[in-house]
C-alpha cells in the first residue's frame, strides 16, 4: 500500500484560521507602525531644514528664510511663502527675507506630507548670519493618529525634536 503525502482538508482549515488570526492582530499594529514613521520622517525632514538654514546663513554671512511655500495650480515649485502658517504642503529654504523665493535663492525644498497633521503659529522663521532665529520660541506639533511630536526652535538658533502630547493636536 502507497503512502500518501500532502495535507487533510482539516489541517489546510486549521492552518488558515490561524493564519487569520495572526493577520487580524498583525494588521492595525502594522498600520500604527507606519504612521509613527511618517510623522517621525516629517520631523526629521523640519528638523534638517531648520539646521540646514542656520547653517547656511552662518557660512555665506547672509539672512536665511523657511517658510510653508503657497501652493498654487500653475507654479507646481516654490515661488512665494504662505501667510498662513500652513506646514502641510511643504515648505523651502532659501536665501533671503522676502515672501518671494526667486528660483536661484533656493536651498532645499520639502514636498507636501499626507501624514501628518502639522501645526505652527509661526509663517516664517527667519536665521541671521550669527545664526540666531528672529522673533520668539516656536513649536510645530506632527500629529498622526494618536502620536504626536513636537519641533522646537529656540531664539538661539537651536532646533530640538520632543514626544508631544494628544491635547495639543485638538
Amino acid at each position: 500500500m502507497r503512502q500518501q503525502r500532502g495535507f487533510t482538508l482539516i489541517e489546510l482549515m486549521a492552518t488558515l484560521g490561524v493564519m487569520a488570526v495572526v493577520a487580524t492582530l498583525a494588521v492595525p499594529t502594522w498600520q500604527s507602525f507606519m504612521v509613527r514613521q511618517q510623522v517621525d520622517n516629517d520631523v526629521r525632514a523640519l528638523t534638517r531644514s531648520l539646521a540646514m538654514a542656520r547653517s547656511e546663513a552662518v557660512s555665506q554671512g547672509v539672512d536665511v528664510s523657511v517658510c510653508p511655500y503657497a501652493i498654487t495650480a500653475t507654479e507646481p515649485t516654490p515661488s512665494d511663502c504662505s501667510q498662513d502658517a500652513d506646514w502641510q504642503h511643504g515648505w523651502v529654504v532659501y536665501r533671503g527675507r522676502g515672501n518671494t523665493v526667486p528660483a536661484d535663492a533656493r536651498i532645499w525644498v520639502k514636498d507636501a506630507t499626507a501624514s501628518s497633521f502639522i501645526l505652527s503659529s509661526r509663517s516664517r522663521v527667519l536665521f541671521s548670519a550669527r545664526g540666531t532665529a528672529r522673533g520668539s520660541n516656536n513649536t510645530w506639533t506632527f500629529c498622526g493618529n494618536g502620536y504626536v511630536r513636537e519641533v522646537l526652535l529656540a531664539p538661539s538658533g537651536r532646533v530640538r525634536a520632543r514626544d508631544g502630547t494628544e491635547a495639543a493636536c485638538s
